[in-house]
């Protein structure tokens, strides 16, 4: 979208716990990029549906993200 934002359409396959199939779901995520590239945030959204297309769940949430290094520690994210 810009040299700082990001759109992600992911479309997954989904299973029940017994492995039988549940359906696809639709992940939607608006993502910044901070300006030292070193943090993230952003929206996200997940509609499951069943296999017959019908929308079972809506989730909504916020993401935040730091960025790690080969050298980064647990107990730098704690």
């Amino acid at each position: 979208m810009g040299p700082f934002e990001y759109k992600l359409n992911h479309f997954a396959i989904s299973w029940n716990p017994d492995n039988t199939l549940l359906g696809r779901a639709n992940i939607h995520e608006d993502i910044f990029v901070s300006h030292d590239h070193n943090a993230l945030s952003g929206t996200f959204t997940i509609d499951q549906y069943n296999t017959a297309g019908k929308l079972l769940v809506h989730f909504m949430g916020q993401i935040n993200g730091k960025r790690i290094m080969m050298s980064t520690t647990v107990h730098d994210l704690l």
